[in-house]
């Protein structure tokens, strides 16, 4: 097992997690979409200054070994038009690489607990949403 670093860029942080030397990228790419909370094609990943685009190759065949670093370069361009949360989140973190960071770690968790949701649970909020829009809409007509 290779013990390993990943780094975003601009932050201080560094994430440590270990892989076996015949992980893919794409095997890397998801261990560290995990640490670092970010959806898996919202980040770049960058080793010894270069990008690893080639999903199929293992760490040992790019030259990976025991304590290797690597950085992550947040897609800019990830976040189309942001909703209201997604303003407050940015205009409370910031409007750059950290801003963006932010909205997409908050999507990969909004996402994370809404698929442990049973479709029970589904159901209720749904019964819920549509009493409240009942509501907001009779009251809106009287």
């Amino acid at each position: 097992m290779l013990k390993l670093t990943a780094k975003i860029l601009g932050e201080r942080d560094e994430h440590e997690f270990k892989l076996p030397s015949n992980a893919t990228i794409i095997q890397l790419k998801k261990k560290i979409s995990d640490h670092v909370m970010l959806p898996l094609n919202s980040f770049k990943v960058l080793h010894v200054g270069r990008s690893l685009k080639d999903d199929n190759l293992t760490l040992s065949a790019i030259g990976v070994k025991d304590e290797s670093k690597f950085t992550l370069m947040v897609i800019m361009d990830k976040i189309d038009t942001p909703n209201e949360v997604e303003k407050k989140i940015i205009e409370a973190v910031g409007n750059g690489r950290k801003g963006v960071a932010a909205v997409l770690r908050f999507q990969k968790a909004f996402d994370f607990y809404v698929r442990r949701l049973s479709l029970d649970d589904l159901e209720r909020y749904a019964v819920i949403c549509q009493s409240r829009l009942n509501t907001s809409h009779q009251t809106s007509i009287t």
